[in-house]
């Protein structure tokens, strides 16, 4: 029994020196900055990367600023961040300055931290670096402009500098207070230059927080719990939580897209070596993904393909192959013809959706928390609704929607 004990006090004592250790080192790292006058926060949120969204910003779920580090270097002031995705693990800083305006996407650096995903036409860029521009006339007058402070940073390692909007964004700088300390002052230097009159140009809009890249009117948060409210979430349990948030307002075609996260408790009861009982609380963690669409018009309730939809009466059309495939239930027989109209059946078959149904003006989705996802059902039901005749429209009372009107069928 003693040599057992004494391996538990051996494995016991490793722990708690790694912990110490690990404590260490996370003290001494912050510190390092914070002897320069600089703030330093763990898990800050990310209001620092609001408005940035070309690659590695504006992709993918899972985003999270894991470190930032704000101050001033030489009167420049700066904000640096740790910024990680399920797109894109990342170990270095952003170094984040502001533009007087939003210019048009421009990335060069070393292929090594060029951002996964990255954008633009190429153009002939110094040896070693590789460079794309959304407006290549522009990006080649924008390279020459930034050429003294873009080489200085590439003799330094492996960099790159990135517009984007009304930023600019050094990438690939060690996260180190004295990497920080020169990595600063050159990508000023290269803010300094696109600034000049004869490059002014006009970029895309800024998104107000984080967005997409390829969907700027798509909005991310990785937590807002009072999205919970648009979605048919499960109410049991405790400590609900909204993550990976997409949302996208729209007077006429709404939606939010989430992880649901929230716990229950249970009781276990358990038989002892002695022959007696005791009893524990176990904590279970659930998940689910959800989508909503919310309408800004009228319709009718009706459900495709949703199990257990028994309250409403399923309506057959003249394709044998769409009543084989697809189950439409809806109180009013007539609505739901006019509105499965052939060209509709026709669409419905091509596109194949999975199972919806429209309750007031929620349209509840399956979901399987891919953006994919998210993607096929906006464009499916943009084309459905598209092609709803205008004499349904007419018959609930409103003008047909402006998003359909060319869908008109």
């Amino acid at each position: 029994m003693e040599p057992f004990i004494g391996v538990i006090v051996g494995v016991l004592a490793l722990i708690v020196g790694g912990l110490a250790v690990w404590g260490l080192l996370r003290f001494l790292h912050a510190r390092q900055f914070r002897e320069r006058g600089w703030e330093f926060a763990r898990d800050p949120g990310e209001a620092g990367v609001f408005g940035l969204n070309r690659p590695p910003f504006g992709r993918g779920l899972g985003r999270r600023v894991r470190e930032q580090v704000t101050g001033q270097v030489d009167g420049v002031p700066f904000v640096a961040v740790w910024y990680t995705s399920d797109t894109d693990r990342r170990d270095d800083f952003a170094v984040v300055l502001p533009l007087p305006q939003s210019l048009p996407g421009l990335v060069v650096g070393t292929p090594p931290v060029l951002p996964a995903g990255a954008r633009g036409e190429g153009l002939p860029a110094p040896a070693g670096l590789v460079a794309q521009a959304d407006d290549p006339a522009w990006g080649s007058r924008a390279l020459a402009a930034i050429g003294e402070p873009l080489s200085a940073l590439a003799r330094r390692g492996s960099a790159a500098l990135s517009v984007d909007g009304s930023h600019l964004v050094g990438l690939g700088c060690a996260r180190d207070a004295d990497a920080l300390a020169a990595t600063v002052p050159l990508v000023a230097a290269a803010a300094a230059a696109l600034a000049a009159p004869e490059l002014a140009a006009s970029g895309p809009p800024v998104p107000p927080e984080m967005s997409f890249t390829d969907r700027p009117d798509w909005t991310y948060r990785s937590r807002d719990d009072a999205m919970l409210d648009y979605v048919r979430a499960h109410r049991g349990g405790y400590d609900h939580e909204a993550r990976d948030v997409v949302f996208r307002s729209d007077p006429e075609l709404s939606f939010v897209a989430l992880r649901h996260e929230w716990k229950t408790d249970r009781e276990v009861t358990q038989r002892n070596a002695d022959g007696s009982t005791s009893t524990r609380t176990v904590t279970d963690h659930h998940r689910e993904d959800l989508c909503a669409f919310q309408l800004g018009f009228p319709f009718v309730d009706l459900s495709l393909n949703k199990s257990f939809d028994w309250g409403r009466e399923r309506v057959r059309f003249e394709s044998e192959d769409f009543n084989r495939a697809f189950s439409v239930r809806c109180a009013d027989g007539k609505f739901a013809s006019d509105v499965f109209h052939p060209r509709q059946l026709e669409f419905v078959q091509r596109m194949r959706p999975g199972a919806f149904e429209i309750v007031g003006d929620r349209v509840y989705v399956n979901h399987d928390g891919r953006l994919e996802t998210v993607e096929s059902w906006w464009e499916f039901l943009r084309g459905f609704f598209g092609r709803v005749p205008e004499f349904v429209w007419k018959n609930l009372g409103v003008r047909p929607p402006a998003l359909m009107l060319r869908w008109e069928g």
